[in-house]
């Protein structure tokens, strides 16, 4: 009985969605601070639900005594990159705008208008 529950949670975790080379939403990789090796999504269950982190390589792979660099929580993080996408957007529209109209402007004083 004992046996069959482990090879179930064992089977369970296999066929995760879990996949260590997948790459973070950036164009770039987070780097390791420490060791310089790339970081890759972990994630650990809690007791209320399951949390991802973005962890170097070498500590996912080797624990803390391959590389002592901090998690990150993904979710944090996740949500800080889309504020500052965000954020990055709405202030180059709104520096489009400023450039049309102040163009616009400048043409219409050219003109004569």
């Amino acid at each position: 009985m004992v046996l069959e529950a482990r090879g179930e949670a064992h089977s369970q975790r296999a066929a995760s969605d879990y996949d260590p080379t997948r790459r973070i939403g950036a164009a770039d990789p987070i780097t390791c601070p420490r060791c310089g090796c790339k970081y890759v999504v972990t994630s650990a269950t809690g007791k209320l639900r399951r949390y991802r982190y973005y962890t170097c390589f070498i500590r996912a792979r080797y624990g803390p005594a391959g590389c002592c660099a901090a998690r990150i929580d993904a979710d944090l993080l996740d949500d800080g990159v889309a504020e500052a996408l965000i954020d990055f957007i709405r202030l180059n529209d709104l520096t489009v705008k400023l450039a049309s109209s102040r163009v616009g402007k400048t043409n219409s004083a050219a003109i004569g208008g």
